[in-house]
């Protein structure tokens, strides 16, 4: 859960600072414009075809997030600007066991 939130607000504080009204020093802002523990919620992730459970924060005007457990290492969350949403699919596919890990690129962090 702490994960989803974690993500969900540093795509609000470095894609949205200018429309949540920061400042361009982190240190004179306060945190009223965060995600919070409390904005999650059930959700249902489809995931190799199949629905899967997990978390999602549908209360901020900016963005959705939606998370959940890979196994007991590993979360996937993603965020999305709404205005983007209506283009993307919010279904996962698991890459087959020995696939090589793709590689990070510049926008793979939001």
């Amino acid at each position: 859960m702490t994960q989803l939130v974690d993500h969900t607000n540093h795509i609000l504080r470095n894609r949205f600072r200018e429309e949540l009204g920061l400042s361009w020093d982190p240190r004179a802002d306060d945190d009223a414009w965060a995600a919070t523990t409390t904005a999650v919620s059930d959700a249902s992730v489809e995931v190799d075809g199949r629905d899967h459970p997990g978390l999602q924060i549908d209360t901020d005007p900016f963005v959705y997030s939606i998370g959940f457990r890979v196994d007991e290492h590993v979360v996937c969350t993603a965020v999305v600007p709404r205005d983007a949403l209506p283009a993307v699919d919010l279904a996962v596919t698991r890459l087959p066991a020995g696939s090589q890990t793709p590689a990070r690129t510049p926008s793979s962090d939001g």
